[in-house]
């Protein structure tokens, strides 16, 4: 098969004849989705003769004008010939994502793999070879952030996400050495009695240039660049330093919650490296809670099964985070060692106003710990006047935070050192309970707003 600079040359020679009759042509760039999968269960060598599977369909997708070349690892780009219409480009991508969906054998295994595809035109997307593969790969990393096994024609919109993109990541980079990153602690107080049992560690990150960037927008960037391991590995010892401090003033919580990132989770040494560093910390392991999402963990069950119980075995408690937006399947909860299962809130978003149905699958929801070792927490956004409804009053925890969506945090790395969390006792030694009513709640949460993420745990 042509290699990148074979196809180039190619390139260079088709635009020119293009150029001389006035017609179009197309150029796709492809990349395999989940090809590393497949590299580091089944070996090198089984990936290699799934990129000879994968090229022997590509060929059948084309025409003997058309050029199919790899560009390197499980790239490859395609050169239709001139006289390619948008419309000829859209059905071989079509051809292209049914055939390679399609199982392949592999060492008597059947292995299943996407792609994504991005196509850019000449002379509509540029004129010259570097420009038409560049925007063509644009093109390409917007169908993969649209949820992969898709095309996507070039826009010049794409470019500014592009470049924003590109700015993104090495913001991270330099934030990393500079230290424009912090950890912002969101409080979780029980509303049995309005003491505090804990708080998140959220990250934020004040660009020099930019201000306050969105979570949103940095997080996504570091897990698209990879950058989300170094930077999980920041948070992480961060957060243990802060918990160390803390607790040598007597006033730690229960236990600070840390997301963690499927990438994270996939690293060998990452239990090794939290015990290391709570070892080094003199922390007690109980202060802290791993937190990951449904789609983290169903990547690799049986992976991911052994990180957990290692955690575990640390002695570390599991948080599943937004359980109800993934594959929301209490089957595989089973299978793993999970202490806490947080509902997403837009599980029991207009609950009360909810369908018979839909309000009978949450109360099962909610009966079902009763039966199991899990613990469970309903995380709901609601105003306060609706405390009174059902999943409130089966609450007993509530995480703060403001109505414009932002946490309001008790304290930030530039008091931490002073800061004093509420004393579960007040100083005579009689246990508080705070008075009825939400608006005395309120009162009770101090500068927190009056909306709270609703929790439910059973001890």
């Amino acid at each position: 098969m042509p290699n990148r600079f074979a196809a180039q040359r190619h390139l260079n020679r088709i635009l020119l004849e293009a150029h001389g009759n006035g017609k179009e042509l197309a150029v796709m760039y492809l990349d395999l989705d989940r090809f590393k999968a497949v590299n580091d269960t089944l070996g090198h060598a089984a990936g290699d003769a799934l990129l000879v599977s994968v090229a022997a369909r590509l060929r059948n997708c084309f025409r003997a004008v058309d050029m199919i070349s790899r560009q390197g690892g499980d790239e490859f780009v395609v050169l239709m010939a001139p006289g390619t219409s948008s419309d000829d480009a859209t059905r071989a991508a079509d051809r292209i994502l049914a055939a390679v969906a399609q199982p392949h054998t592999i060492e008597a295994e059947q292995v299943h793999v996407g792609c994504s595809i991005g196509i850019a035109l000449y002379p509509q997307h540029g004129r010259s070879a570097e420009t038409l593969l560049r925007h063509a790969d644009t093109a390409l990393h917007s169908a993969k952030v649209s949820g992969r096994n898709a095309w996507r024609f070039f826009r010049p919109e794409l470019l500014a996400s592009a470049v924003q993109r590109r700015q993104v990541e090495d913001g991270i980079r330099t934030g990393l050495e500079h230290g424009s990153f912090q950890l912002f602690y969101q409080p979780k107080f029980r509303l049995s009695d309005g003491t505090l049992g804990g708080c998140e560690a959220l990250l934020r990150w004040h660009h020099a240039d930019w201000g306050w960037v969105s979570p949103a927008r940095f997080i996504r960037a570091a897990e698209e660049s990879g950058l989300i391991v170094p930077l999980g590995k920041w948070v992480l010892d961060e957060a243990i330093r802060q918990a160390g401090v803390w607790e040598r003033a007597g006033c730690c919580p229960e236990a600070i919650a840390i997301n963690v990132s499927a990438l994270v989770l996939k690293d060998p040494t990452f239990p090794d490296r939290i015990a290391r560093k709570i070892g080094e910390a003199g922390l007690d392991p109980r202060r802290l809670q791993v937190e990951l999402t449904e789609s983290a963990l169903m990547r690799d069950m049986h992976a991911s099964a052994l990180a957990l119980q290692r955690l575990k075995d640390v002695g570390l408690s599991i948080a599943i985070d937004d359980f109800g937006t993934g594959y929301s399947s209490l089957g595989y909860l089973a299978e793993l060692p999970i202490d806490l299962v947080k509902v997403d809130r837009a599980f029991v978003h207009g609950i009360d106003t909810a369908t018979p149905r839909r309000q009978a699958l949450l109360r099962a929801v909610s009966r079902w710990p009763t039966t199991s070792r899990c613990r469970r927490w309903r995380k709901a956004s609601r105003r306060s006047r609706r405390c009174s409804s059902w999943p409130m009053r089966a609450a007993r925890w509530a995480r703060a935070i403001t109505l414009a969506g932002r946490s309001t945090p008790p304290v930030s790395p530039a008091h931490s050192s002073t800061h004093r969390f509420p004393s579960r006792r007040r100083p005579d030694g009689p246990r508080h309970r705070p008075r009825s009513g939400t608006r005395r709640r309120r009162r009770r949460c101090g500068s927190f707003s009056t909306r709270i993420t609703v929790a439910v745990s059973r001890a």
